[in-house]
């Protein structure tokens, strides 16, 4: 399950500037394993930093205790 941890979390569905760019990621930690996929969105820091087709990764299960 991706963190809960936060008072709100990213959602591709509400973007119409995100991009799948169809690279699924898997990524081994000593406590567990991430799953998600690479994509692109404009992201917007405040009111000064805007950086257009930014490439991230959207995880969307945590196996393991991988943040704990």
């Amino acid at each position: 399950m991706p963190c809960q941890r936060l008072k709100g979390s990213y959602d591709h569905e509400q973007s119409s500037t995100y991009k799948d760019i169809d690279y699924d990621l898997e990524v081994q930690f000593g406590t567990g394993e991430v799953k998600g996929e690479l994509c692109t969105d404009d992201i917007i820091l405040g009111p000064n930093i805007h950086i257009k087709d930014q490439t991230f990764a959207e995880i969307s299960e945590e196996i393991g205790a991988v943040f704990s």
